[in-house]
């Protein structure tokens, strides 16, 4: 979620292993794809709407949040969306650190056009997520700072459960939980829990440093693969000397015994990959090459072309032990840039936003053999 606070740090996009909620959003029944209108000159607008296509009748609506709230992330909550908001504090405060924003979650049911807020609230350095509770669709809401995870029943957002530890999603109903020490540092392991909470596998610290750049590190991403034998945890390499927040490490490890089975490195876009039996699938940058070396000045790209910058060379990338594989390079301009996607619920779609002179969406297949007219391709129109 965005943090604003009085002083130095303003507007900062905090993300610790949990899916990113700017990017395009594809609705569980595949219906609706839901958007921030913060694209190209409105990225730095006062107060962000919503952008939901309806995929069955062609057609665009747009939302403005009510009493002037701005939209700053989207989740679906089963049929309904379920929207990150802020707005500034009607008092400014006064001391340093203080926050600045107010913050809400407004409720938008796509089907009516109507808003609703609802009782919980936004939570620094989390991301709600849907997932499959004791054999229902539930929403999931870490909390850090009293180190529990809400569960809330769905559509109607009710609490019904809390577990005394935080919980990510692995995709399809699994979890991870990551094992730390009491004062927040170095990790002691990682869990994989099934969706009743029982654990099924130990990852230790040894393991995950095989598929780490320098120690282990949190995952920033977690997803089990449909057979629901491995799973793919994403590492990334920013060290102080080195600043690069799209590439990062992977390692595939074993649920049956937590062992690192196979590793690589990937410059991915902003967004979750897709494990399908032993493939990882990714949206990334086509240029893949990812610099773990020294730590110098140079490391930071001085001099080089920026990293992590929103790019018109993407590819859908296909991942085995036996190495990497361009499944598709999308045709997309010079002037476009993309940077944000996410998956359908199923695993078989990704979304793409591609901003440019004409902004749009494009839907993307997944699978070991796509072709461009598999393609599909939504202009982002204006109200």
């Amino acid at each position: 979620m965005k943090c604003y606070v009085n002083g130095s740090a303003i507007a900062a996009l905090l993300l610790c292993a949990c899916d990113p909620n700017d990017v395009p959003r594809l609705s569980p029944d595949c219906r609706y794809i839901a958007v921030l209108d913060d694209l190209g000159k409105d990225r730095k607008k006062d107060v962000v709407r919503v952008g939901i296509f309806d995929i069955t009748k062609g057609e665009w609506r747009h939302y403005d949040l009510p009493e002037r709230w701005s939209a700053g992330g989207l989740v679906w909550a089963g049929p309904r969306l379920l929207i990150e908001a802020d707005r500034p504090k009607a008092i400014k405060p006064e001391k340093e650190g203080e926050p600045t924003h107010d913050v809400l979650f407004w409720v938008l049911d796509p089907a009516t056009g109507k808003f609703h807020n609802t009782e919980p609230k936004p939570r620094i350095f989390t991301t709600p997520f849907m997932g499959t509770w004791k054999g229902k669709s539930c929403l999931f809401m870490g909390d850090p700072e009293r180190q529990v995870t809400d569960i809330y029943t769905l559509p109607d957002i009710s609490r019904v459960e809390a577990l005394d530890y935080q919980v990510e999603a692995a995709g399809d109903g699994w979890l991870m939980r990551v094992l730390e020490k009491e004062d927040g540092g170095n990790i002691l392991g990682i869990e994989v829990l099934d969706s009743v909470g029982s654990k099924v596998c130990n990852i230790s610290t040894e393991e995950i440093s095989k598929a780490c750049h320098r120690g282990a590190r949190k995952p920033e991403c977690a997803r089990v693969s449909s057979d629901g034998k491995q799973i793919v945890l994403g590492f990334d390499t920013t060290t102080i000397y080195r600043q690069a927040h799209t590439e990062y490490t992977y390692g595939v490890f074993s649920l049956s015994n937590g062992k690192l089975v196979w590793k690589g490195g990937s410059n991915a876009l902003h967004g979750i990959p897709v494990m399908i039996g032993e493939a990882i699938f990714v949206l990334e940058a086509k240029s893949r090459n990812i610099y773990t070396g020294d730590r110098t000045l140079a490391a930071i790209g001085e001099g080089r072309p920026p990293r992590s910058q929103p790019t018109s060379e993407v590819v859908l990338a296909r991942y085995t032990p036996a190495g990497r594989e361009v499944v598709l390079e999308l045709p997309l301009k010079k002037t476009d840039r993309a940077a944000r996607y996410s998956a359908s619920a199923d695993g078989k779609t990704f979304v793409l936003l591609v901003e440019g002179e004409a902004h749009r969406l494009l839907v993307v297949p997944i699978g070991p053999k796509v072709a461009l007219e598999d393609l599909r391709e939504y202009p982002i129109r204006e109200k």
